[in-house]
């Protein structure tokens, strides 16, 4: 899963703990068109959520979830 803050030009990447093996630093990212992104891990909690989260730069063109509208 990824959103975008495009202001930012930034994604953030939600994905598993248990595939980010080293916990921090770098990572790569495959999309499945092939193309290859360098990314950051900023966040894992191997504990009961298995949940990692990764930086990665982003522009108009990278894959991302789609977002309901926020609604009152």
């Amino acid at each position: 899963m990824i959103w975008v803050d495009d202001a930012k030009g930034t994604g953030m990447i939600v994905t598993n703990a248990h595939v980010v093996s080293h916990g921090t630093g770098k990572a790569t990212i495959t999309f499945p068109s092939g193309e290859q992104v360098d990314g950051q891990v900023v966040a894992v909690d191997k504990t009961k959520a298995d949940l990692a989260i990764i930086a990665i730069p982003a522009d108009k063109d990278t894959p991302r979830i789609g977002l309901a509208p926020d609604h009152p």
